[in-house]
């Protein structure tokens, strides 16, 4: 799909051959593209509406956390999506990107393609959502919710909702047990292959993004004190 917009995609890292090679690909698939260097450079051209922001959270001067937090600050540029990218991986800073509202948190170095990848599936979810209304193969229903892992969308109530794709591992976990407690330990294995180290609260965190993009039917997952989460579902849910 050629995606001939005049709307367009901030990039901004560090790396100067990153930042050509993003350009290059993304422009070859008929986006526009500004890159920048810096913070400030981001934030004097989110005004004008992007598509979406990819910052690498150690650049110069307004690093990529603090420009993240101005922009969802702002009414203007709060709805903007925002992928973070990192030169090294960070649990710490992986929990922060989701605390500042970003839909995703990327280690680099990483192929352009790889990326590329995801930004067109976040375009289609957002802008042309009849590509994502199509009878998918793998769809997994609980109640009056349906999961549609392909597309990571969930439908509910009259409502399509997109989540992040760890969001959409996590509540894949609650349906697929629904009425079934699940330890926060065993969620964290199951999405990031290791054991939770203590005071580790990436689960709680995508909980609250689940529950607020869930809006009422976020009433459907409980906590379970000290122990973890359960998605009850009674009849009529």
């Amino acid at each position: 799909m050629q995606y001939q917009t005049n709307r367009y995609i901030i990039i901004a890292d560090n790396d100067d051959a990153f930042l050509a090679n993003m350009k290059l690909f993304l422009e070859a698939e008929g986006f526009h593209v500004i890159t920048a260097k810096d913070g400030e450079s981001v934030l004097k051209n989110a005004n004008k509406g992007p598509l979406l922001i990819l910052i690498n959270v150690n650049l110069p001067i307004l690093d990529g956390w603090r420009t993240a937090a101005l922009l969802k600050n702002s009414y203007s540029t709060s709805a903007i999506p925002i992928i973070f990218l990192s030169d090294k991986y960070s649990e710490n800073d992986e929990v922060l990107s989701f605390e500042l509202g970003g839909i995703n948190y990327i280690t680099k170095p990483i192929a352009p393609k790889i990326i590329i990848t995801q930004i067109k599936k976040l375009i289609d979810q957002r802008f042309f959502p009849q590509n994502s209304t199509i009878e998918s193969k793998n769809l997994i229903k609980a109640g009056k919710l349906e999961i549609d892992t392909e597309h990571l969308i969930v439908r509910g109530k009259g409502r399509s909702i997109k989540l992040t794709k760890k969001e959409l591992q996590l509540l894949t976990i609650l349906v697929s047990n629904k009425n079934r407690v699940i330890s926060r330990n065993a969620i964290f294995q199951e999405i990031w292959g290791r054991t939770m180290e203590k005071g580790n609260r990436n689960i709680d965190i995508l909980i609250l993004r689940i529950r607020k993009k869930l809006r009422d039917m976020g009433n459907l997952i409980k906590s379970i004190s000290r122990v973890g989460y359960k998605l009850e579902l009674k009849d009529g849910n």
